[in-house]
């Protein structure tokens, strides 16, 4: 499913004057929507550096923090059933604040618990699917990634990752779709993770933009022939034994080709889709891939560290993400 991306404005400006009801401008949800999530994804700009408190009807349901531009967003959890979602200044001597309404529908059984109320726009999520062939082969934490794009006008929170179609590896689309429909959901073994310098907000409004274009362009998944058979043949060409590669020469055009398939802007995997993103982004200032502290265990065990040495520079795998100390996991595990 590819889901509506039109009529989000993600670089609008922050709002002027304090001190009225227009300092606190709410851009998602837009009132009146319909969730296609049982989250709320929550979205505007008010003063900048204050508290801010998020109200389902006249309770608390979050606290969160106005970044330097003013920018605010946030994920709430909520039941089936009408609400009015009010947002003020938490330290305001006056009810300084903005309202919506908003519809949620039942969306079936919940997963992860206080996990994804975490979600700010631009996070990563990193999760391990244990029927992932990437499990036996060198048994990561993680096996797949998506990137957090923040909610819909309507307020659906959209997770960017490539959907496959009826599971097959071979053929698939990138897509944006509710957190429900993430391959993360229901995983038990699911973090979110943050760039731990912080996105400035031009980065912010380019990581949410670069995303949206992408899952509107449909951008195809790494074929198994092509992309994930050239991984194998790499292994093929090096001589355990000898801890060399069998031929040096084509040793080396392999590992041009395998570079050259990271840089593609045309086909992605879960990992080269997020890497190229806040690449992008930030214009090279964030470089998610280095560096790159994967382990090889399970069957992957037997491979030499030369053999690593010459293959992690163009072999990105989701643990790259967790283990290279540039984010922060701020939930899940």
């Amino acid at each position: 499913m590819i889901a509506a991306l039109s009529g989000f404005n993600l670089s609008a400006a922050a709002p002027s004057g304090t001190g009225n009801q227009a300092s606190i401008r709410i851009q998602a949800p837009v009132s009146g929507s319909v969730s296609r999530s049982h989250f709320v994804g929550v979205d505007g700009y008010a003063p900048p550096a204050n508290k801010l408190e998020i109200l389902d009807e006249n309770a608390p349901i979050a606290t969160i923090l106005s970044e330097e531009d003013g920018h605010f967003d946030s994920v709430v959890s909520l039941n089936p059933g009408d609400h009015k979602l009010r947002i003020r200044l938490a330290a305001s001597a006056e009810d300084f604040q903005a309202e919506v309404r908003v519809h949620v529908t039942d969306h079936g059984p919940g997963g992860v618990t206080g996990l994804y109320e975490n979600l700010r726009e631009g996070d990563i999520i990193l999760s391990r699917d244990l029927s992932s062939l990437q499990v036996s082969v060198y048994d990561p934490h993680y096996t797949h990634a998506g990137l957090y794009l923040g909610p819909d006008p309507d307020g659906t929170p959209l997770i960017l990752e490539p959907v496959t179609y009826k599971g097959s590896a071979s053929y698939g689309v990138i897509a944006a779709i509710p957190i429900e429909e993430s391959l993360a959901w229901m995983r038990a073994q699911t973090g979110v993770f943050r760039l731990k310098t912080g996105l400035r907000p031009e980065e912010r409004n380019r990581l949410l933009a670069w995303g949206r274009t992408l899952a509107n362009r449909e951008a195809s998944f790494w074929s198994v022939t092509r992309d994930f058979g050239a991984l194998y043949r790499t292994w093929l060409m090096w001589d355990f034994e000898k801890d060399q590669p069998r031929n040096a020469a084509d040793f080396d055009q392999q590992i041009a080709m395998l570079r050259a398939r990271l840089k593609a802007t045309d086909r992605f995997d879960c990992v080269t889709l997020v890497w190229r993103a806040y690449n992008d982004a930030t214009e090279g200032r964030v470089d998610l891939s280095t560096p790159n502290e994967a382990r090889f265990q399970g069957a992957g065990r037997s491979v030499t560290p030369r053999f690593l040495a010459r293959i992690k520079p163009v072999l990105l795998v989701p643990d790259t993400f967790a283990l290279n100390e540039k984010l922060v996991r701020v939930a899940g595990k």
